[in-house]
């Protein structure tokens, strides 16, 4: 009786150490669940890596330009320059090319006085008759010696009161309008008005050798 009583403690020891044995062994943990910053970060697609692009590479020996920011070649750029209006010439009307033949008059600027009153051909013509029998007079020439004839002087201040005279007058026009005359109060060399020209957009007086012999 006492070997059975003592089989089944022993029996009921040997459960309980396998029971508390099986409650000690480790169980495995469950995971936790991960926090909200954890698990976004975890989601989140990864970001593509940034591409670089190669520079390019010049060949050995070949010049590089640098091109200047769009704000420097804007500052570098030359600002266009305002034309000025030309100035009209006086010659190209008749109330301003008179004055201005009186203002060379005084000024004993003859070589400008003969070429502006003067029409190109009728120049040409006396000073290749003053130069006869050889070469034409220079413009020059003619003009020093009228600056050293004291009866030229006397003839130009004549002739520069005289224009004063025409400024008062009203000059009768062509049809062309690129003739005009003033009437003289007197003939002189067998004319009784003073002719002006019109060429190429500068006026002359006509027949204007009269007044330089």
């Amino acid at each position: 009786m006492k070997k059975i009583i003592l089989s089944i403690l022993v029996l009921g020891a040997i459960a309980a150490a396998v029971f508390f044995a099986s409650k000690s062994e480790p169980v495995a943990a469950e995971t936790a669940p991960a926090s909200p910053a954890v698990k976004a970060a975890v989601e989140a697609p990864k970001l593509a890596s940034p591409v670089t692009t190669p520079l390019p590479v010049s060949p050995p020996g070949a010049e590089t330009h640098q091109v200047a920011p769009a704000t420097t070649r804007l500052a570098q750029a030359p600002k266009p320059k305002t034309e000025q209006p030309a100035t009209p010439s006086p010659r190209a009307e008749l109330a301003t090319m008179i004055p201005e033949l009186v203002r060379l008059i005084e000024a004993q600027d003859y070589e400008t006085l003969m070429q502006d009153f003067m029409p190109p051909d009728e120049l040409d013509a006396m000073l290749a008759d003053l130069g006869q029998p050889g070469q034409p007079m220079t413009l020059v020439d003619l003009a020093n010696r009228m600056r050293q004839d004291p009866g030229m002087a006397q003839k130009m201040a004549t002739a520069s009161q005289f224009l004063g005279y025409l400024q008062t007058q009203t000059p009768t026009f062509d049809e062309t309008g690129e003739m005009a005359s003033y009437p003289m109060p007197m003939v002189i060399n067998g004319k009784s008005s003073v002719d002006f020209v019109k060429e190429a957009g500068n006026w002359y007086v006509k027949d204007g050798r009269q007044f330089f012999r």
